[in-house]
């Protein structure tokens, strides 16, 4: 789903998402960087190891909510917002796009302090 990727010497946001077939907003959103942040050298980032079915995209119509389309799509809200990096509550606007689960995709959002055999731990997987 994502790995672990060292920035090399003249790597871009753009040319990452170029390379990893992604693009620089999702880089920047599993990542948890701001708009118009951009990578350094020698830095740690997160990104798809592939594309894989597990997510679609979803196009936020006038009037959506992330309950309203959580509830429709059959995804836990709260599940939903923090894996679109959003706060239960936070105003979503039309045309944006949200990463949904496909049915029966199990997916875990890594809190602060999380260590790897940790998470293994939880998922009952090996790391």
């Amino acid at each position: 789903m994502y790995k672990v990727y060292v920035v090399s010497k003249g790597d871009t946001v753009n040319l990452i998402a170029t390379k990893f077939r992604t693009t620089p907003q999702e880089l920047r959103q599993i990542n948890g960087f701001p708009e118009n942040y951009e990578v350094e050298f020698g830095q740690t980032i997160i990104v798809p190891a592939a594309k894989d079915n597990l997510f679609t995209t979803y196009i936020v119509k006038q009037g959506d909510t992330i309950y309203g389309i959580a509830n429709k799509l059959g995804v836990g809200y709260k599940d939903l917002a923090a894996l679109n990096g959003l706060d239960e509550t936070e105003y979503i606007y039309p045309n944006q796009q949200i990463t949904v689960p496909k049915e029966k995709t199990v997916f875990y959002i890594s809190k602060e302090n999380d260590t790897l055999d940790a998470v293994a731990n939880k998922l009952i997987v090996t790391p």
